[in-house]
């Protein structure tokens, strides 16, 4: 991953590369070219267990400069916020038993001594199957992903999605207004419209890739098409992460829309606020 540090956050660049739309035009046939988007490289499955450390969050490289991480231990605030609007979002838990775990590696290694199944957690749901769980997951992830890119408007920490309620709010406090944008407050409804408008751009380069024997496509009907001629199976790609499982996919593009968010709203409240 390629990252360009300015002050405080880093604008990490989100190259992935193509577009799920049913229309096909003009797909690449050269090899697939991973994007630089993602932290770490992994090939995701249903049944995969987690390779990631059980301790702390998978996360980005910090965006402060000298820090070695980006989560809540970080010096750095707008790091600190980041870091906490993505661990807000919705997550998979394991139940094993009467015991609810974070971790898909320990849940795994428990119910494995103990011979009791393991379930899935998302929200409030409760899944025998992790491939549901993928699916109720990354569906909520999408939610959340439309609800940063609204505009909310903030008073004293209370969120309201009407701005004549907040003024109304904010004249009774004698306070001000804050616009709420991919989870940070900027202090002006046009500093958050221009970060609204960052994030779109950078949404756009936010897609799946399909592979077929080493070749990339633009499109997944064309790549359905290519897999069914040769017999060779699909990887759907983003940036350095991969998986043959369509539905992993889609959680895998939810992530990275919710990481493009945030990120960018935080590059635009660095520059407000420089």
């Amino acid at each position: 991953m390629k990252t360009k540090v300015f002050g405080c956050v880093a604008a990490i660049g989100l190259m992935l590369a193509v577009s799920t739309a049913s229309a096909c035009p003009g797909e690449s046939k050269g090899k697939t070219a991973k994007g630089q988007a993602v932290a770490v490289k992994a090939k995701s499955g249903y049944d995969k267990p987690c390779d990631k450390p059980c301790d702390h969050p998978c996360d980005q490289p910090c965006p402060c400069i000298g820090a070695k991480t980006a989560g809540k231990d970080s010096g750095c605030p707008i790091a600190k916020r980041a870091h906490a609007v993505r661990t807000s979002m919705p997550a998979m838990r394991y139940r094993v038993g009467e015991e609810v775990i974070g971790c898909s590696k320990r849940a795994a290694s428990m119910a494995e001594k103990t011979g009791k199944p393991m379930q899935y957690l998302v929200g409030e749901e409760t899944f025998a199957s992790k491939a549901e769980a993928v699916v109720r997951l990354a569906a909520l992830l999408e939610e959340e992903a439309e609800s940063l890119q609204s505009v909310q408007f903030v008073v004293n920490g209370e969120t309201h999605h009407c701005p004549k309620t907040a003024r109304t709010v904010a004249e009774k406090s004698r306070t001000t207004v804050a616009y709420r944008v991919g989870g940070f407050d900027f202090a002006s409804k046009e500093e958050a419209e221009k970060a609204l408008a960052s994030i779109h751009e950078a949404l756009g380069n936010v897609s799946l890739a399909y592979d077929v024997g080493g070749k990339s496509y633009h499109c997944g009907q064309t790549a359905a098409a290519k897999s069914e001629e040769t017999g060779k199976k699909i990887t759907y790609v983003i940036g350095d992460e991969e998986t043959s499982y369509e539905k992993s996919a889609e959680l895998m593009l939810a992530k990275a829309k919710i990481r493009t968010i945030v990120e960018t709203a935080a590059a635009a409240f660095q520059a407000s606020s420089s």
